[in-house]
């Protein structure tokens, strides 16, 4: 007996709207957070390119995608929260299992979450490359 799945793409939106979850870690939240190096550092190691992956597991399927952004946004979620609060277990549950679920997908992703918590220093990208403590 032949057993036939149907599978639905991700549509070219939801593809767009991963981009633009990826696009916001890189060149949003991380430059908060890291150091002008430590981001050098991380995107050239192709931070949240499942293209550049060894182990692309994402076939551009529906069901993948929703897992995808789902992922991205807790992430996003987790992190941008941490401005006003301090790191707990659930937090920390949270960044973890939604960051290795990235990782299945080829979505990699190395930062712990303590390169967000609010004791770091958060770099201002304005006119000059200043920096100044975070204050919650």
């Amino acid at each position: 007996m032949i057993t036939l799945k149907i599978a639905l793409a991700a549509p070219p939106e939801i593809e767009a709207y991963i981009d633009e979850l990826t696009e916001y870690i890189k060149y949003t939240i991380m430059p908060s957070y890291l150091t002008p190096d430590e981001c050098t550092y991380f995107l050239s190691m192709n931070v949240l390119d499942p293209q550049a992956s060894p182990v692309n597991r994402y076939n551009g399927l529906l069901e993948e995608a929703l897992h995808i952004v789902s992922s991205l946004q807790v992430l996003i979620s987790v992190i941008e929260s941490l401005r006003s609060q301090n790191v707990n277990d659930r937090a920390r549950l949270l960044f973890e299992h939604n960051s290795r679920k990235l990782k299945e997908y080829g979505f990699f992703f190395p930062l712990t979450i303590e390169y967000f918590v609010s004791d770091r220093l958060h770099y201002d990208y304005g006119d000059s490359y200043s920096y100044q403590y975070a204050i919650n």
